[in-house]
């Protein structure tokens, strides 16, 4: 089990900017963590979850986009807090390199994901965390940064999950039962169509998370000089 003080370590970093959603946002291109379907008791069983596995194979190659570009607007609602926290800005998606999340209100802030760091960055500092200096806090984003990708061995293997709609209008709702989402998280939802458009996070103390981007697009299909700087330095 992971220690109490990295899982309250992390939980810190869920409350910074859009630190969860990014990093789940993150695992739509970022390769999937592999694991294995357990054996099927029926033959019956075993046609039912290749079915699934079809579905969520559809949804993942409709996801698979080399860049992202789009505009969000984030609400988090924190048990104890009578008003939800609004804020807004940009992310910026790049299979190979990462995720950019540059937020605009209330406060100028910015996080870069990478796949061997992690970048925070307000007008007062800048935080560099990396597998060497934090190597439980990045096991655990590393895990987050693989789970949304759709992959049908590991939705099986560590959700409880239901999937519903089209792909024009979908709808992939879970439930972690394996540990260390499941110490974490207590529910998440993603809905969308050629694109995630929202996503919903539920944790273990009551709070909830919901992201939604505006304007999705994956055009022009190469990063500026600007974007590609962002994920070497940062902002």
């Amino acid at each position: 089990m992971m220690p109490m003080n990295t899982i309250r370590h992390f939980r810190f970093f869920l409350s910074k900017t859009t630190l969860t959603c990014g990093l789940l946002l993150l695992s739509l291109l970022l390769c999937p963590v592999q694991s294995s379907l357990e054996a099927a008791a029926a033959e019956d069983t075993e046609s039912q979850v290749q079915s699934l596995e079809l579905s969520l194979r559809s949804l993942q190659a409709q996801l698979n986009v080399e860049i992202l570009r789009s505009s969000y607007t984030q609400e988090r609602r924190l048990q104890g807090f009578d008003k939800p926290l609004k804020s807004t800005g940009t992310l910026l998606l790049c299979r190979s390199k990462g995720l950019a999340l540059q937020q605009k209100t209330p406060f100028v802030s910015s996080m870069v994901f990478t796949q061997d760091k992690i970048i925070s960055a307000t007008a007062a500092a800048v935080e560099v965390i990396d597998a060497a200096s934090q190597p439980q806090l990045y096991e655990l984003s590393r895990l987050l940064q693989g789970l949304i990708s759709a992959d049908p061995a590991l939705i099986e293997s560590c959700f409880e999950w239901e999937l519903q709609g089209t792909l024009s209008s979908w709808q992939l709702s879970l439930i972690p039962q394996k540990e260390p989402m499941s110490l974490v998280f207590s529910g998440l939802r993603l809905s969308g169509g050629q694109y995630v458009r929202e996503l919903r996070l539920e944790d273990k103390q009551g709070d909830v998370t919901q992201l939604v981007l505006l304007d999705p697009h994956s055009t022009p299909d190469s990063l500026s000089s600007a974007e590609q700087e962002l994920f070497v330095s940062g902002p």
